[in-house]
């Protein structure tokens, strides 16, 4: 078995089990210890068979990334004393100080918490956990931790690598860029497969990692972009403190040659641009393809009116025509024809397109634009009504009163970064909020941050924080968090400073404070009187914030499968919440009083449809969802890629 050694050090004292010699007069005292952390990993020599064949050692250079803040429990063996010492691995210049009763302790470390996701599976930073004892007798001590993972690390050096993810079962994420790799750790488990974007041939080769298909704790599996120079069954391994494979992948593709390919139109140029009526014929517009390709010849088309087709006329002639639906809004429609070849082992892929246009009247309809989404989740309002919407891949996106979206932050490349909008990267960002100076707030969930957008486009990490979801931040600019795998509610002032408010473990108790319990709180808000409010499994809690006692304002009578999710208060403080609900296959939005009493706004089984009350359909789980400045409910529809509007009377509609 192969230990992983983290060396919590206090330097120039003795390292020494024998207590000073009036250790019976020091019972009940005091300690200050000033600790200078040393993180040394290393790895004790394997008595295991190597699983290659003929591999030659290595030492790894990848530098470990381990979590921001990882606890440290002393835990007293006679009396009921108990501290947290929270130490930063990732950043040991700091000195923390622990003050500590002499005595005997016994102390653990864990932070590979099991939240049922991919995100158990699969980390950005490499989990530990352990545990062990210690006598504090003197000033004088030194505290060894050893400590152990059950996760493997997965790279993939960037040179011609676009990107990289890792699939188990229908679970996927994305490697993450660090320096000149790609990389992920994984929990120890079989069935991983490896997909990798390599950008030569811009071909995507996948395969399952190792031989047999099972990744091993504390084993480092590298992955090399290789060509035919390189012989891609040639593996060699590198030994530190986790054991390095490295597998040289050769894409299938070649570039040996190349042929033609042109495409334009037959006929008159005149046709190219035509204005027609609904339920008309347009002018056929043909095409004509000129290759020395020897493969046959493709084609697609995109833009076109409903009614409008393309055909193929002896193999290389494209042709547009067809009677436009009576349905289409008025509009330009502008499409495109793109011809291309097939691959070969002789032939690299070529293409050509040409472009056309179609004027659109039809008196029977009105132009209607749909603001379409891919896997919204977080949603909030600015004062001007212009809507912000985050999206699963990393993408925050602005929704103007007009109906125009923009890509505000992000892109569609998840990641960990900051900077200008543009660089910025987001991992999961599950929900939105404005400070009263205009600067958004981004809860980046997978990668365990609130990130601030100011006003200016600056994109900084606020505060760290155990899996964040829901977000508040109130008219003194405090930003209230629920951190669902630190089982907590937190405030952030607004000099970054972090409190806790209510939790301290997993659980269902009301409590003041850390005495209390509660289980992933999802989404958070604030009533007029300054009460917090926030989901957590089938009940809605609230907090007083004068002392921070924990009640249960409501609950919502559940299955098996049953959850409430997104939360919003109105100027009325009635409480709306979100219903997901599978077992018993029921997304709706529901209304609570002040006193209780409990009513269905909108929504019913699983689909997507406008209408009153009952009559509306949402497409699965609502995460978040907040008021315009007319007492419009605002729903984020994530399986639906939809903002769903809902009024005071119940009516869902689709802005």
């Amino acid at each position: 078995m192969k230990n992983l050694l983290i060396l919590l050090a206090i330097p120039l004292f003795l390292i020494s089990c024998v207590r000073d010699n009036d250790e019976d007069n020091k019972i009940g005292e005091t300690v200050s210890l000033n600790l200078e952390l040393d993180l040394n990993l290393s790895l004790k020599k394997s008595d295991e068979t190597n699983k290659g064949v003929g591999l030659t050692n290595k030492f790894s250079e990848f530098a470990h990334i381990f979590k921001d803040e990882v606890d440290l429990v002393f835990t007293s063996t006679t009396t009921t004393f108990s501290t947290t010492l929270t130490i930063t691995p990732n950043d040991l210049s700091n000195t923390p100080t622990l003050v500590i009763p002499y005595g005997t302790y016994s102390w653990s470390i864990l932070d590979n918490e099991q939240d049922g996701n991919v995100d158990y599976f699969l980390r950005s930073y490499l989990p530990i956990y352990g545990n062990g004892s210690v006598e504090i007798y003197s000033s004088e001590v030194s505290i060894g931790l050893l400590v152990d993972t059950n996760f493997g690390l997965v790279t993939v050096e960037k040179e011609n690598i676009s990107s990289a993810k890792i699939s188990l079962g229908d679970w996927e994420k994305n490697l993450i860029l660090e320096g000149d790799y790609f990389y992920l750790y994984a929990l120890q488990s079989d069935g991983y497969q490896l997909s990798i974007d390599e950008s030569v041939y811009n071909t995507t080769i996948t395969r399952y990692i190792d031989s047999p298909n099972i990744l091993y704790a504390k084993t480092h599996y590298n992955y090399i972009l290789a060509f035919s120079d390189v012989d891609v069954n040639s593996i060699s391994i590198k030994s530190s403190p986790f054991t390095q494979y490295d597998f040289y992948l050769q894409p299938t593709a070649t570039l040996s040659s190349t042929c033609s390919l042109s495409l334009s139109p037959y006929q008159s140029q005149s046709y190219l641009t035509q204005t027609v009526s609904a339920t008309s014929s347009i002018q056929t517009v043909t095409f004509s393809t000129s290759t020395t390709c020897s493969e046959t010849i493709n084609y697609s088309v995109s833009g076109l009116p409903a009614g409008v087709s393309m055909d193929i006329i002896e193999l290389t002639y494209p042709r547009i025509s067809g009677t436009v639906s009576s349905s289409v809004s008025s509009g330009t429609y502008n499409y495109t024809i793109t011809a291309f070849n097939s691959t070969s082992s002789s032939t690299a892929t070529v293409s050509a397109t040409t472009t056309g246009t179609i004027i659109v009247t039809n008196t029977n309809t009105t132009t209607s634009k749909t603001v379409s989404l891919e896997n919204n989740r977080g949603l909030t309002i600015d004062t001007n009504n212009n809507i912000y919407i985050s999206e699963y891949r990393g993408l925050i996106k602005k929704v103007d009163n007009n109906k125009n979206i923009t890509n505000f932050a992000g892109n569609s490349q998840s990641g960990d970064e900051v900077g200008d909008l543009e660089s910025a990267r987001f991992t999961n960002p599950i929900a939105l909020d404005f400070d009263t100076n205009g600067n958004l707030f981004v809860s980046d969930h997978n990668n365990d941050k609130i990130k601030k957008i100011d006003i200016n486009g600056n994109v900084t990490t606020y505060a760290s924080i155990d899996r964040p979801n829901g977000i508040f931040i109130d008219n003194n600019n405090n930003l209230f968090v629920c951190e669902s795998n630190g089982h907590k509610i937190k405030k952030v002032d607004s000099s970054g400073n972090i409190y806790l408010v209510v939790g301290s473990s997993q659980g269902n108790f009301n409590g003041v404070g850390d005495n209390a319990q509660i289980t992933s709180p999802q989404a958070i808000s604030m009533d007029s009187n300054g009460y917090l409010y926030f989901t957590s499994q089938n009940q809605i809690k609230k907090i007083d914030l004068n002392n921070n006692q924990l009640s249960t304002f409501h609950s919502v009578n559940s299955g098996s499968n049953f959850a409430l999710r997104g939360l919003a208060i109105d100027s009325n403080d009635n409480v709306f919440v979100s219903v997901n609900d599978d077992e018993n296959d029921l997304h709706q939005i529901l209304k609570i009083s002040q006193n209780g009493v409990q009513t269905l706004l909108a929504g019913s089984s699983n689909g997507f449809k406008d209408g009153l009350g009952n009559q509306a359909k949402f497409g699965g789980a609502i995460w978040h969802m907040g008021f315009d400045s007319e007492g419009n409910l605002l729903v984020s529809d994530q399986y639906n890629g939809a903002i769903r509007k809902i009024d005071t009377n119940g009516n869902v509609t689709t802005l």
